[in-house]
This record gives C-alpha cells, sequence and structure tokens, in this order.
C-alpha cells in the first residue's frame, strides 16, 4: 500500500533511504525545516537517492542534477531548492 512519507534534508547534500520506485512529490520549508515529501510503498526494499538543497545565488554544478523544487521560510528572506543527484 502507497503513502506519503516526509523526510526532513539535514544538511545540504543528504543520503535518503527512499523505498524503491518512490515518486518525490514536493520539497519545502516546514517550521524553517528543507523536508521532502514523497509517495512511497513501505513493503519494498530501500534504495540511497542524494539531494543537493542550496540557497538562491549559491554556486552549483547543474550537470547531473534533476530540479525537485524551491521553498521559502514565511517571509521570504531565505528560498531554498532542492536537486536529486542523478546517477
Amino acid at each position: 500500500m502507497s503513502m506519503i512519507f516526509k523526510y526532513p534534508l539535514p544538511s545540504p547534500v543528504s543520503d535518503v533511504a527512499l523505498p524503491v520506485g518512490s515518486v518525490v512529490l514536493a520539497f519545502d520549508l516546514q517550521r524553517g525545516s528543507p523536508t521532502l515529501w514523497a509517495l512511497v510503498d513501505e513493503t519494498v526494499e530501500r534504495e540511497t537517492r542524494t539531494l543537493h538543497v542550496l540557497a538562491t545565488g549559491q554556486p552549483f554544478g547543474g550537470v547531473g542534477l534533476r530540479y525537485i523544487g524551491t521553498g521559502q521560510n514565511e517571509d521570504g528572506s531565505l528560498v531554498l531548492h532542492c536537486f536529486e543527484i542523478v546517477r
């Protein structure tokens, strides 16, 4: 059975163990913390997916990255962008 789970992203580059076939639904800041939501089937084995979170204006190498989403804090003073590193 599929469910929506959330995954905190505690550092600029985070490895997340998601069930194989998970579908990333959204990225945003929850109470100021970068968070990913995905549709998952908890009965299947897991795979490691690497996510890169960076702020607007930070340099990064965009090659091999798939855009996930953008989130911002309540007053808009911090805007973060999430990418999955494609292997």
